[in-house]
């Protein structure tokens, strides 16, 4: 498989976020560098969803 290349948009306004289709087997197809990255990026993201669904509980009493 081809590394996916990279493409800016035109100002620092945008950002590319990689979404993944086949989250069954993206793990195999990718460098393990990038998947490190996605594993960490992944931890982020669902503290930030629970920390979000914590506040719109509280704030649904």
């Amino acid at each position: 498989m081809d590394d996916i290349g990279v493409f800016p948009y035109p100002d620092d306004r945008y950002r590319s976020i990689v979404i993944w289709w086949d989250i069954q087997t993206f793990a195999n197809l990718c460098n393990p560098e990038q998947l490190e990255h996605v594993s960490v990026e992944s931890g982020l993201l669902l503290k930030q969803l629970e920390s979000a669904s914590g506040t719109l509980m509280r704030v649904g009493r």
